[in-house]
């Protein structure tokens, strides 16, 4: 059941320790060997190394059937503690695996080659820890807790996290890690350095950009493009540092952010408003005003906020993920 074994860094489960994965990989397909319940490792596998981190130990790593073989050698190990177990990285394949060391009742003999020239002697493997078994299992990101720590971090007051940082601390690739920053909606401040913004902050420029949007009648016809520069320009005009005052000019990563709430950026760098998510915020504006709100009272006035595009309020499914509608009331 054991697909592949690697030479073993003695540094791997130590505390917040991140070794690289040894490029002496050798797997139980490899058409080398004669039977299938034989792995051929070589010798010149074992030559003892200057490396005092270094042993001949042995791991047999239960591979999970997605995760290909070749990427195990662009793959590293964060260490684990007293309360996380270690995490085997595939930033190939933009994936995470919990280590879990298995117990096994089978049997393990290591043969040396038949020549004379060898130096090393048969003997059994599994004792005194010179032989590891683990399993993996998939480890997708802990979303809260990259919130709960990109809480510390937040725009106007931090100068950011790196990526590398969180990808240490949450054991997860960097494909999941970036994933995770943008499903929070975190800004880049520099080259893969990351704040989370104010809600008020996030609101006033989410604000500017609608109140550019109503004003120069891009809702006005469906699935209409506008060059994202001019829909910066806009929300800029209408920004003037927000409600709190902010000494700055929204750029593309604002506007970036504030369309997954509004719509979206197509490849070609124009903007796409969607109807459902500018009627949903109006709804929000509402909400922020007064909750609970009477339903008759509501639909009226949010019918009459809606910009020209919506003749009638869209049905209360769009307020999913936002409100509670209950039957009286809001």
């Amino acid at each position: 059941n054991f697909r592949n074994a690697r030479r073993y860094t003695n540094q791997t489960f130590l505390n917040k320790t991140m070794a690289t994965t040894s490029p002496l990989l050798h797997s139980i397909d490899d058409p080398r060997n004669q039977n299938p319940t034989l792995i051929h490792i070589p010798e010149t596998s074992f030559i003892p190394t200057n490396d005092a981190s270094s042993s001949s130990s042995l791991v047999l790593l239960k591979v999970p059937p997605k995760l290909p073989l070749s990427a195990l050698s662009s793959s590293y190990i964060i260490g684990s503690s007293n309360e996380k177990p270690a995490t085997l990285v595939s930033e190939s394949s933009g994936t995470s695996y919990t280590l879990f060391r298995v117990e096994t009742s089978n049997a393990f003999l290591l043969v040396p080659p038949s020549c004379d020239s060898s130096r090393m002697t048969a003997h059994l493997l599994g004792k005194g820890g010179e032989t590891s078994f683990l399993e993996c299992q998939f480890r997708p990101l802990p979303r809260q807790a990259l919130l709960d720590i990109m809480k510390r971090y937040v725009f106007g007051e931090s100068d950011g996290i790196a990526t590398k940082e969180l990808i240490r601390e949450l054991q997860c690739s960097k494909k999941q890690v970036l994933e995770g920053l943008t499903d929070i909606k975190a800004l880049e401040v520099t080259s893969e350095k990351f704040v989370l913004l104010k809600e008020e902050l996030s609101w006033d420029v989410k604000s500017a950009v609608v109140d550019s949007c109503v004003e120069m009648g891009w809702i006005d016809d469906d699935d209409e493009k506008v060059d994202l520069e001019v829909v910066i320009k806009e929300a800029n005009l209408r920004f003037a540092g927000g409600s709190g005052g902010y000494n700055l000019e929204l750029d593309e990563r604002f506007l970036r952010i504030a369309m997954m709430d509004l719509g979206c950026v197509t490849d070609d760098n124009n903007v796409v408003f969607d109807t459902d998510k500018i009627a949903l915020y109006f709804a929000h504006t509402l909400l922020r005003e007064r909750s609970p709100y009477p339903m008759k009272d509501f639909l009226q006035t949010w019918h009459t906020r809606l910009p020209g595009a919506h003749t009638a309020a869209p049905p209360l499914s769009v307020l999913a993920g936002l409100a509670l509608v209950e039957k009286d009331s809001v």
